[in-house]
């Protein structure tokens, strides 16, 4: 799995995804120590080969979920820190962009008379600068704070499916604790389940996307601004 999944897609994609299915997989793995083993291990194989489709809907989640962050916030938080005009990196990036793309004009908020379109403006120059730093050198940080941006915007998306499958498991244990004679091998169901519940209700967040959104609109200035300073310096 790991030669078809990418560093990015197994944090930001396969790891949401593993999460909302643990305490199903833990289920089924407390199945497997009873006579049922047939039905365990054939769920365990159906969940296995769904785990790449279901990457697939933690991005789809997740990106809905941005789109409507995005909306709520007014702009994402890279193009909110490039129109930041306190800044002297969000300075250097804008120049660069300019120097760069001379058809790019990136107009300071006092010249602007409709807002929106200089919302719209710094949108796509942020889209410019997200594809630049992936073929810049140095750019391991700013691939860190993507992952971590990609994880916890998917993880958000996911949270609906995670607590479905955490409340199934929850509930499918304790009927088996009640239902069968030796039911020791539910314990674990019962208490992943609890657990992961528990995650799902406390930990995805929209603080936390927006967090970790910010770091990465953070690398990405740094990382274009340091690349302005380079090229002034020649």
């Amino acid at each position: 799995m790991s030669s078809l999944l990418d560093q990015y897609e197994r944090r930001a994609r396969l790891a949401p995804v593993l999460l909302a299915g643990l305490p199903v997989a833990v289920l089924l793995v407390s199945l497997g120590a009873t006579s049922r083993w047939p039905w365990a291990a054939a769920g365990l194989i159906a969940q296995a080969g769904a785990v790449i489709p279901l990457t697939e809907l933690a991005r789809h989640r997740g990106k809905h979920v941005e789109s409507v962050l995005w909306i709520k916030w007014g702009q994402s938080p890279l193009a909110r820190l490039l129109a930041d005009t306190r800044s002297p990196t969000a300075a250097l990036a804008r120049r660069y962009i300019s120097d760069l793309y001379p058809n790019v004009v990136l107009a300071s908020g006092a010249r602007v008379v409709d807002p929106l379109d200089m919302q719209r403006q710094y949108e796509v120059v942020g889209d410019i600068l997200r594809h630049k730093v992936r073929r810049l050198s140095g750019n391991e940080v700013v691939t860190a704070e993507n992952r971590s941006y990609g994880f916890h915007r998917n993880l958000l998306g996911v949270r609906r499916v995670g607590l479905v499958a955490s409340g199934v498991a929850v509930l499918s244990a304790a009927a088996l604790l009640v239902a069968l004679e030796d039911s020791s091998g539910s314990w674990p169901a019962l208490a992943s389940g609890v657990a992961m519940l528990g995650f799902w209700l406390w930990y995805p967040s929209e603080q936390r996307v927006r967090q970790a959104g910010e770091r990465y609109a953070e690398a990405v200035i740094g990382l274009i601004a340091s690349q302005a300073a380079d090229s002034t310096s020649r």
